[in-house]
């Protein structure tokens, strides 16, 4: 954002709230966030540069007559805010109105559990993130990982939201996520990543272990035939799968076809399997006490015991459906929180899933996850980065690259609720996972799903 010049005024969230009352909007949500973010590159495993960014700025939900308009307010001065607002007071009565919208949600509330940040975190500095980045370099020279490329990233955001349905509330949250990329000697390249909120689980050897046990797995490269593999996901990969299913939870998804419509009550996934959205997770770099209208979150199962539960609403919807908010407004239409997955009896580590392996696949990320038909679950998405074949419980090869890329050539082409019935087991350890498709971290563990179609590419 830019600075404002001298003669410039902030405009402050009452301030704008007041305005459009006066213009005559019915609700108005005013959503302010400041943030400090500090970048530090590690190139050639040197810290190589550093890079600050401070800003603030907004966002404005407005509607009038069942008519509906969000914009951002990227400039919070009184001379462009005003302007903003004067041009959707114009704007909106061209729109055609939402005949099944039903309001924001009514405070005041009371919030359970409010999250402060660790404080800790909240006073790291720039030499901080240099001796983060130094260990991470320093531990992986040890086993002979050299040339590292990444990021040590420090968030600190603080959110303030307002509406003229008496909510007023606001949050703040510190975080540390961390990046490695590696070139192995085979010419396969992999990247993994770790956030953290806490101060007392920040664990770079952890996080090196981790990912020298991947790449220590791989003893060549080489080709594979389409067929039907057993396929393990690394968890940056399983966020991905199943952050679409809290996502086709949501009931504007649903309404839309998504392929849990009319499913709730059913068996859509294997008896040991649960799924919870949740806003409350203690640790998650996600998690926030309230709604993007004010409403209190909570953790939801929309998965329990392989059972679908639930669906997830915002204040209108759950209006129009004669229930509870579920705590998942997006405003124009109910968003996912963070995703948790339980599963009942796991196994104690990787190994141990790689053991029960015949002829698989280890995926450690995916990107372009694609529906081929939304309503049946029929969908596809590539490995990127690193896939290890596995046969008869031992790792025999890097799956080949496309040359020139980190995508590798191969393509999974399957349905998803079959997956989840065929999610057969889980390593014991979950983390906070960050994949390239989904828009949030995901608490969740390897997991193994059985009998899933690949092709080549």
């Amino acid at each position: 954002m830019r600075c404002l010049n001298s003669g410039e005024s902030k405009m402050l969230q009452k301030d704008i709230l007041n305005y459009s009352t006066k213009l005559k909007f019915d609700d108005i949500v005013v959503d302010a966030v400041s943030g400090e973010s500090t970048y530090l590159k590690i190139t050639n495993s040197k810290v190589d540069s550093v890079v600050n960014d401070n800003s603030i700025d907004g966002s404005i939900f407005l509607s009038k007559s069942k008519r509906l308009i969000a914009e951002d307010l990227p400039d919070l001065s009184e001379k462009s805010v005003k302007k903003v607002l004067k041009k959707a007071a114009k704007t909106i009565g061209n729109l055609p109105p939402k005949k099944d919208y039903y309001g924001i949600a009514e405070g005041p509330f009371k919030y359970k559990g409010k999250a402060k940040p660790d404080q800790r975190i909240s006073e790291f500095q720039i030499g901080d993130l240099a001796n983060i980045a130094e260990s991470m370099i320093s531990e992986l020279d040890h086993k002979n990982l050299t040339d590292i490329a990444g990021m040590v990233t420090l968030e600190k955001l603080k959110d303030s939201l307002i509406t003229n349905k008496e909510v007023n509330v606001n949050g703040s949250t510190a975080y540390i996520k961390v990046t490695a990329h590696i070139k192995t000697a085979e010419g396969i390249s992999y990247q993994e990543t770790a956030a953290f909120s806490s101060y007392s689980k920040i664990n770079i050897k952890g996080f090196c272990d981790n990912l020298y046990y991947t790449v220590s797995q791989i003893k060549s490269r080489g080709k594979i035939k389409n067929g039907t593999y057993d396929l393990i996901y690394k968890p940056s990969s399983a966020s991905n799968l199943l952050q679409e299913v809290t996502s086709a939870a949501t009931i504007s998804e649903v309404e839309e076809g998504s392929f849990l419509k009319g499913k709730l009550e059913h068996r859509i996934a294997n008896e040991n399997v649960s799924i919870i959205d949740s806003g409350i997770a203690k640790g998650m770099i996600s998690s926030s006490y309230y709604d993007d209208e004010g409403y209190p979150t909570r953790d939801n199962y929309v998965i329990e015991n392989g059972m679908l539960k639930t669906y997830l609403y915002n204040w209108s919807e759950a209006k129009k459906y004669n229930t509870q908010s579920t705590g998942n407004a997006g405003l124009i239409e109910s968003e996912p929180n963070t995703l948790i997955l339980n599963y009942k009896n796991p196994e104690k580590s990787l190994d141990s899933l790689i053991s029960e392996i015949d002829k698989g696949i280890l995926i450690t990320n995916t990107w372009y996850t694609r529906f081929d038909n939304h309503s049946t679950g029929d969908f596809s998405t590539v490995p990127r980065d690193l896939a290890i074949y596995i046969e008869r419980g031992e790792p025999k090869f890097a799956i080949n690259q496309i040359e020139g890329t980190q995508t590798v050539g191969i393509r999974v082409n399957d349905n998803i609720i079959r997956m989840l019935k065929n999610l057969e087991s889980a390593s014991k350890s979950s983390v906070q996972a960050i994949s390239w498709d989904a828009e949030e971290p995901a608490l969740v563990p390897d997991i193994l799903v059985k009998g899933v179609k690949i092709t080549t590419l």
